[in-house]
Parts: structure tokens; sequence; C-alpha cells
């Protein structure tokens, strides 16, 4: 797109940090996880993965950004052993008290999204 003779281009947002570290270990927590495979190990394009205790709904993964931004994307993957998540909903806190699952503050019905 061209305006007054300047050329703007789509360029994404550089990733927040799961895959590079920029995200601490000490942000990323999990209602529960077993001990070969800890929340930690929840970082995108790593070896190793995060597993819960049990299989079963209401486990959670949670990652502290530490600052307020706008997600663009969310991407997920399979640990390579046929153990994948197959479906999550994303909410969002500012204060981990009050939980939200959209961009207006509103508490609504949360989207189920189908992943991997």
């Amino acid at each position: 797109m061209s305006i007054y003779g300047l050329l703007l281009e789509c360029v994404p947002p550089p990733p927040l940090g799961m895959a590079s570290g920029t995200i601490k270990d000490r942000h990323i927590t999990a209602s529960s996880e077993n001990s070969f495979y800890p929340a930690r190990n929840a970082r995108f394009n790593m070896p190793g993965c995060w597993c819960a205790m049990r299989a079963q709904r209401g486990e959670w993964l949670e990652v502290d950004l530490q600052r307020i931004v706008t997600l663009m994307a969310v991407a997920t993957q399979g640990n390579g052993n046929e153990s994948w998540v197959s479906a999550f909903k994303l909410q969002f806190s500012a204060d981990n008290v009050t939980w939200y699952c959209d961009r207006h503050n509103e508490k609504i019905k949360v989207r189920f999204i189908t992943s991997n």
C-alpha cells in the first residue's frame, strides 16, 4: 500500500519470547505437571514438552507476559509422540484475578479453539 509516496508493509510483530527464552521459566505455570514434563518445557520449537498429570478438561498453562500486549497469533505443537492438545481456550488478565476472553473486557462465553 502506498500513502503519499510511503511504502507501508504488513510485517508481523516479533515473537514474545517463548522459544527464545525472553519469557523466563518462572513466568510459565500450570495447573499440574508430570515431573518429566514441567510447565517450563511448554516452549515452542524446543525439545521436551509440558504434560499435565492427567489428560482431562480443566488443565491449564499460564504464561505471564509481564506487560499488556496485543496478541496477533498463538502457535501450538504436539510433542512428536502422538500427544497434543486438541482444543484450548485463551483468556487474559491484567491482575491474575479477573479473567476475560475478548479484547473489550467483557465477560462472555469462551470460544474453544481447535489446535494441532
